[in-house]
This record gives C-alpha cells, sequence and structure tokens, in this order.
C-alpha cells in the first residue's frame, strides 16, 4: 500500500504567540528610542560660558557639551577620570561621564521600574543639581543629594567676562 504523502505547510503561529513577538518589538523599540534620546542631550545655551563663585571655583560650560572646572583662572582644569560633559534636564544641571551604548542601555534598564522600586540610579559619576537662579549674570545651583545626605547650602555663581583673567 503506496500512501501518497501530501506535503504540509507550517504551522500558523498563535495569536498568544504573535503577541510575544511583538511585545519584544515593542520593547527592542523603547530601548532604541531611549538610547538615540540620551545620545542627544539638552543643553541650556545660556548656561554656556565661564562661571566664578566667590571662592574663586570655575566652571566653564561649552557649547559642544564639554565642561571644565578649574580652582582658579589661572589653574589647570581639574580631570576625574573620562572629561566630563553637562546637560539640562526638568530644571537640573547635569554633569556626567560619556557612557558607552552599553553602560546606557543598563542605565536605562535599571531606571526602567524606577517608579516601582523608588530608585533612581543615576551612576557615581553623575552629579545633579536643581538650578534655583539663571540670569545673563548669575547662576545659583545646589546639589541634589539622595535622602539620607545631608544637603549642601546653594553654590552661586557670577558670569566671568571672557577676556577678564587673560
Amino acid at each position: 500500500m503506496n500512501e501518497v504523502e501530501t506535503p504540509t505547510s507550517a504551522p500558523m503561529p498563535s495569536k498568544r504567540r504573535w503577541s510575544r513577538i511583538w511585545l519584544v518589538v515593542l520593547i527592542l523599540g523603547v530601548a532604541m528610542w531611549a538610547l538615540l534620546r540620551t545620545s542627544q542631550p539638552e543643553r541650556d545655551p545660556r548656561l554656556v560660558g565661564e562661571w566664578t563663585s566667590d571662592s574663586g571655583l570655575i566652571r566653564r560650560y561649552h557649547a559642544d557639551g564639554r565642561f571644565d572646572l578649574l580652582t582658579s583662572a589661572t589653574g589647570p582644569v581639574l580631570v576625574f577620570g573620562r572629561p566630563e560633559s553637562w546637560r539640562t534636564e526638568n530644571g537640573e544641571l547635569i554633569h556626567f561621564h560619556h557612557q558607552s551604548v552599553n553602560e546606557r542601555l543598563t542605565r536605562w534598564l535599571q531606571n526602567l521600574f524606577r517608579q516601582q522600586t523608588g530608585v533612581l540610579r543615576i551612576g557615581f559619576s553623575d552629579e545633579r543639581y536643581q538650578v534655583l537662579e539663571l540670569t545673563e549674570t548669575t547662576l545659583k545651583i545646589q546639589q541634589i543629594r539622595q535622602p539620607p545626605a545631608r544637603s549642601r547650602p546653594a553654590e552661586v555663581f557670577h558670569r566671568t567676562a571672557p577676556d577678564s583673567h587673560q
């Protein structure tokens, strides 16, 4: 008895399987959007320039996102490992080191569930400041610290004229 075999087509994926596939695609899309969004940080152009505190500490914000910290007008730039950058976000000034895509993805995944856990991971290299006042001549900021740490007093800086110490 010869039986004729009929070709069978591959089984169609179930609705549940398609739902999982679309969920994975959606998660990957959101992750890529977040990575691309963080690669183009916001920068308030009013901060660009040099700002000096009463103690002589100088913060220099470059338009391209670089950030320099100097102890005096003639002193060297303080370097803490990798070069520092800056960005602004929701009324905050953030100093950070450049991160690889892997580092950004890890941070994004950690922060994805921060609403449920109450923990926001900003990393050891980030410094966040609340901008209390920003005018043409004055910058007043206060470092944002985790709740157990005592808050530091606000720092006041004044814009330095470009040729005032050359």
